[in-house]
């Protein structure tokens, strides 16, 4: 049960994802051209969602989540991004709010040993960016208000896509959390026909008990009874010593064992 409820959790965040990340690369491509930015900025947004979606297509054909999440976060992780950081750059421009978004990618989609990795080679690379970026030339804006358009676009972006991302977690919790709901009632339900056979089955068994006990009282009496009897049949009633029959008996045995032996 906890396996399929997080493999389901983990499609749903998966595909929502994909998704914002389709959204995100084609918006923000399409602004980046009405604004007349360097068209790679541009042209990279829109391979980014090509991408995307490909990767959106190979994920329904195979349902290889743990595949497709790696090569999707290497790719955004250590490709496109620090790409779009030195083209757009950097700190200079809205590239830093979609560096926070794809973190916020890499908690969701890897678990474990994996996300550490990536989180600390991720910070190594933005890092280097930094550093990178205080030796190079700032690009610079046609104007003040493309530049203001741009970094409120991207804030808009990664704002939208953060809630839309919170908004899946807490669907998707709280559908597994009426699952689970359902399964404990479930298994209320089953545990409460147990007990009700479980009390059957006490009472079955103190019954066999008693019915045990009663067959050894029975089988005691019939054995007294019969002891009785064989003592009756070989003793005199008056007397109380052995009959006629009994002694008649154990001569006749006596006299055969003798001739079996050669007595006479």
């Amino acid at each position: 049960m906890q396996d399929e409820m997080n493999t389901s959790l983990r499609y749903r965040i998966f595909k929502a994802v994909i998704l914002v990340g389709i959204f995100v690369s084609f918006s923000s491509g399409l602004l980046n051209f009405i604004l007349g930015l360097d068209p790679v900025v541009t042209l990279t947004s829109f391979a980014c969602g090509i991408l995307t979606i490909v990767l959106y297509i190979a994920f329904r054909i195979s349902n290889n989540y743990d595949l497709l999440s790696m090569i999707g976060v290497i790719f955004t992780s250590f490709v496109l991004f620090p790409a779009m950081w030195l083209v757009a750059g950097g700190t200079h421009g809205s590239i830093p709010y979609y560096i926070i978004l794809n973190a916020g990618i890499i908690a969701l989609l890897l678990d474990g040993l994996k996300r550490k990795i990536i989180f600390f080679l991720y910070a190594l690379v933005i890092g280097s960016l930094i550093v990178i970026e205080n030796n190079m030339p700032v690009p610079g804006y046609n104007s003040g208000l493309i530049r203001s358009i741009d970094f409120a676009f991207g804030l808009f972006l990664c704002l939208f896509s953060i809630v839309v991302l919170i908004a899946v977690l807490i669907d998707s919790y709280m559908n597994e959390l009426k699952k689970s709901k359902q399964y404990l009632a479930a298994l209320q339900e089953q545990n409460k026909e147990i007990e009700a056979k479980n009390r059957l089955l006490e009472k079955s068994n103190s019954e066999l008990i008693k019915a045990n006990e009663n067959a050894e009282k029975l089988n005691r009496l019939l054995y007294e009874e019969k002891q009785k009897l064989q003592k009756l049949s070989i003793t005199d009633y008056l007397t109380g010593t052995y009959n006629k029959r009994f002694i008649t008996t154990c001569l006749n045995e006596e006299i055969e064992a003798s001739r079996k032996n050669g007595k006479s």
